[in-house]
């Protein structure tokens, strides 16, 4: 062997250096510490690109937020094909349900690994973050509705300041009020804690999202499933990260 060992430039690597280096130098700049809620200069330029500032802006200050124009209306549809395959009955209610849907179908990874969903979680939750859980349900008319809660529920309070479980609610059909839409108490993220009993019948207000969008919570926000009081179906993948 040579003593003078010539050092090989594989193209992947040379690309995925390039890929990185924003990073390490924005955490180099932040000295690895960032504030809650705010974006990392590696991301800020993604963040306009995506339009996601106001989105950004609402859920920073509310807990929660509808993120728009996700995918178009045909992938929803075939998302909600998938949803229905693999969705069972719930006895007693007026649910269906599949879990562990992560790498099961092209459609339901497609909306894991979108990149207005990706980047918003990287601001949330931070760029170490890793996908949870990912499950479907359907649901029907029905007088059904849950009481809030707070999805960091293997946390104790108070939950840490930084944000540490995020989820995303993408409903295939679009969702609103009448139709069963998610119902959240703005603002309740920044108590940092779960509701007490008195606290989990609090007032709500419902999440519209326009077919095609996502709404997504902070993990110390307040939520609970709303009624379905029209015919047909909601059906929605729920994905925390």
């Amino acid at each position: 062997m040579s003593e003078h060992t010539e050092t090989i430039r594989v193209p992947e690597a040379d690309a995925l250096a390039e890929h990185v280096r924003p990073l390490i130098e924005s955490v180099k700049k932040s000295k690895g510490m960032l504030g809650p809620y705010d974006v990392a200069d590696h991301l800020e330029a993604r963040i306009d690109e995506l339009g996601l500032a106001d989105a950004l802006a609402h859920f920073r200050e509310h807990g929660y937020a509808v993120i728009e124009d996700v995918a178009p209306p045909e992938e929803m549809d075939e998302l909600r094909e998938a949803i229905h395959g693999f969705s069972k009955d719930i006895p007693g209610t007026a649910y269906r349900s599949a879990s562990h849907l992560l790498g099961r179908h092209p459609a339901i990874d497609r909306i894991a690994t979108n990149p207005k969903i990706l980047a918003f979680a990287e601001v949330s939750v931070g760029n170490g973050f890793r996908a949870s859980q990912f499950a479907g349900s359907v649901m029907v008319k029905s007088e059904d509705e849950t009481s809030v809660h707070a999805d960091q529920n293997w946390i104790p309070a108070p939950f840490p300041e930084h944000n540490c479980v995020i989820t995303f609610c993408t409903p295939c059909e679009g969702m609103t009020s009448e139709g069963g839409a998610t119902r959240v108490v703005p603002g309740s993220h920044v108590l940092r804690r779960h509701p007490t009993v008195e606290e989990s019948l609090s007032e709500t207000v419902a999440i519209d999202v326009a077919k095609g969008g996502t709404a997504v919570w902070d993990g110390s926000a307040w939520h609970g499933g709303g009624r379905r009081t029209i015919d047909g179906t909601r059906t929605v993948l729920h994905a925390t990260y």
